[in-house]
């Protein structure tokens, strides 16, 4: 199973185009090719109303990237390339699609006088500025 490892964190500084943009930290910090950039939204502060204690942030995830080329004090990054390829056949197409799983939300009991929001629409637009958070894999 892999693991992350949060080694540090960063800001989009620079937006190249629709397929790459470039985070201000490099292998100063430890990053290298492979690991993944976070990019976020710093979301609502839950409290714990029994004892007024932070609980931290419910913080959006707006997209992951791959680290591709790293320099000392910044990192290209970019969506990571899928590419599933599908057999031709009946038999191969429904072999592909065999043991997928789909999950549906079940709506749980609750209060509805206690609902507070905070996952409402949320804009994931990624924006020069926007905080980062670097990982690296481990297997």
């Amino acid at each position: 199973m892999n693991s992350r490892i949060l080694l540090t964190e960063a800001s989009v500084v620079k937006i190249i185009d629709e397929y790459k943009l470039v985070i201000n930290t490099g292998s100063n910090h430890d990053v290298k090719k492979g690991d993944i950039a976070e990019i976020f939204a710093i979301g609502e502060e839950v409290t714990d109303p029994s004892t007024g204690d932070s609980l931290g942030t419910m913080d959006i995830i707006k997209d992951e990237l791959l680290v591709t080329i790293v320099y000392p004090n910044m990192s290209i990054c970019e969506k990571e390339k899928k590419i599933t390829q599908v057999g031709a056949t009946m038999t191969s197409i429904s072999q592909a699609f065999a043991g997928q799983t789909i999950s549906n939300p079940q709506k749980i009991r609750i209060n509805p006088e206690d609902i507070s929001g905070g996952f409402e629409e949320q804009d994931l637009t990624i924006r020069i500025g926007d905080p980062v958070r670097i990982y690296s894999i481990n297997d």
